[in-house]
């Protein structure tokens, strides 16, 4: 088996590969690990879904591959580049015209409620039932019990699956 790490000229297919990755945050006697021994391979062209519960590590994950974050251990690769031996410049470099971030600023509206701010941008598009598709759109990602929520009454990850509901409605 060849090692698409150290040797990137033998996957060109992959865009992002990461083996044994760990991260671990604290000072020493009061650590705690992020993430123990995530292998991944992300081959070009490809759209990848990260999921899983608040507090798992998805956004620690993609700051170390995003080059954002060190990781603790293990190797991160992208577009070729191996991000180990990189200072800081050199992964602002890196990332220059190679990686997108969508951060944890959703843009909701404050003064709308969360089936506002799926609706209204569906509504001035013209779509029929706008509130209607809101509404299934924010039970697919578990709020239909929240539409009636402005973002203030809503934790980080409540305004995310928002902002998700908004992105994913036709």
């Amino acid at each position: 088996m060849h090692d698409t790490l150290t040797r990137p000229h033998i996957a060109p297919h992959i865009a992002i590969a990461a083996r044994n990755v760990t991260l671990v945050l604290g000072e020493a006697g009061h650590e705690t690990q992020i993430l123990k021994g995530i292998d991944l391979e992300i081959p070009l062209g490809q759209s990848v879904a990260l999921l899983g519960p608040s507090g798992s590590g998805k956004s620690s994950l993609m700051a170390i591959l995003s080059g954002l974050e060190r990781a603790s251990s293990g190797e991160v690769r992208v577009a070729g580049l191996d991000f180990g031996p990189m200072d800081e410049d050199g992964l602002a470099r890196a990332r220059r015209g190679r990686i997108g971030i969508v951060l944890q600023a959703f843009h909701l509206l404050p003064t709308m409620t969360a089936l506002e701010n799926v609706a209204v941008p569906l509504e001035l598009a013209g779509i029929a039932d706008p509130f209607g598709t809101a509404q299934r759109e924010l039970e697919a990602v578990g709020l239909g019990h929240r539409v009636t929520h402005y973002p203030s009454q809503l934790s980080g990850g409540e305004q995310q699956r928002v902002a998700i509901a908004r992105a994913m409605a036709p």
